[in-house]
């Protein structure tokens, strides 16, 4: 099992790479513009006011344009020259990041254990969904690396006090039937408050037209007892992203099949507390460039960064449950 889990993170670090959004000024205009237009589709559901969560993108063309136009000497004196400030203004910088990015992981663990910086990791989450709620039970990370979809669908006024500072990278999901298609009947299994959500009101339409109907579930574990107890029915889909997906097929034995040309992706950023966000002193600038400079290395470098990720084994542990191969009430 160990292996296997170990081959799952490093498939999906991989998959978080490849998919940068963070690494080019182009790519994170683009994102920016499409998260924009996601969000209409929460906004019926959402108490905030989801635009007014978003900070200007001028800060990220600035941090881009630091660190693309800069020679690799340059480069490195500015980063150390942010994080010195970093340390000299926090004594800890708490991030909440799920244990199911494994490359937002490996970024932080490279800045915590290589460059000093005073991070501490919290990365117990299954779901995007959980880390929205934990900030309603009075947790306020510094930094929170979540699906844009949980935060849009799941935050409440307790989430008012965050806002989205940096696209990271795009995450791949998709449709699994349970045994068979059957276009006239079954359910959709939806994780309530999450990147699944949101595929399903994209695709209500169509869903609705072949008389699927929408079943919501609040944990990984209860879908996984679905499973495990053979509850699911012919014709039964489940919409699930990376790893779980990938996790759910291995569970089911054969059970489960991925559905054709049901692959939807979904976004995946850095929201930052408003308290960080209009601090004077640039503590988001300078924390946004370092996270940017540790990314871009592991693109050039992914040996370097997948030997970083297998050290956390921790994090490979939970990210074991975030893929449905464990018990979890996320």
């Amino acid at each position: 099992m160990e292996s296997y889990i170990e081959d799952i993170a490093t498939k999906k670090l991989k998959s978080d790479l490849d998919l940068s959004i963070c690494h080019t000024p182009e790519t994170a205009e683009n994102a920016r513009a499409e998260a924009k237009r996601r969000i209409r589709v929460a906004e019926p559901y959402s108490k905030l006011d989801l635009c007014s969560q978003y900070v200007d993108n001028e800060l990220t063309r600035r941090i881009a344009a630091e660190t693309d136009s800069s020679t690799l000497a340059e480069t490195n004196d500015v980063l150390y020259k942010r994080l010195e400030l970093l340390r000299k203004r926090y004594d800890s910088i708490y991030v909440n990041c799920e244990c199911i990015e494994p490359a937002a992981v490996v970024v932080l663990a490279f800045l915590r254990d290589r460059y000093a910086l005073p991070i501490k990791i919290f990365s117990e989450d299954y779901s995007g969904r959980q880390q929205v709620l934990r900030i309603s039970n009075n947790s306020d990370p510094h930094l929170l690396i979540t699906a844009n979809a949980a935060f849009n669908f799941g935050a409440h006024d307790y989430a008012k006090h965050y806002n989205m500072v940096m696209e990271l990278h795009w995450e791949f999901q998709g449709l699994l039937v349970f045994k068979r298609e059957n276009k006239n009947e079954g359910l959709v299994y939806v994780y309530d408050s999450s990147s699944a959500t949101e595929q399903y009101e994209i695709h209500k339409d169509l869903l609705k037209s072949m008389k699927k109907q929408i079943r919501l579930y609040e944990s990984i574990g209860s879908l996984v007892e679905e499973l495990d107890c053979d509850r699911l029915r012919p014709g039964d889909y489940i919409i699930a992203w990376e790893p779980l997906l990938t996790g759910l097929l291995n569970r089911s034995k054969g059970r489960l099949r991925r559905v054709r040309q049901s692959q939807f992706r979904h976004l995946i950023s850095i929201y930052a507390r408003e308290d960080i966000v209009r601090d004077e002193s640039d503590c988001l600038e300078n924390m946004l460039s370092a996270f940017r400079y540790v990314w871009k290395a592991c693109i050039d470098d992914p040996p370097h960064a997948e030997r970083m990720l297998l050290k956390q084994k921790n994090v490979l542990a939970q990210m074991a449950i975030g893929a449905g191969l464990g018990n979890a009430s996320a």
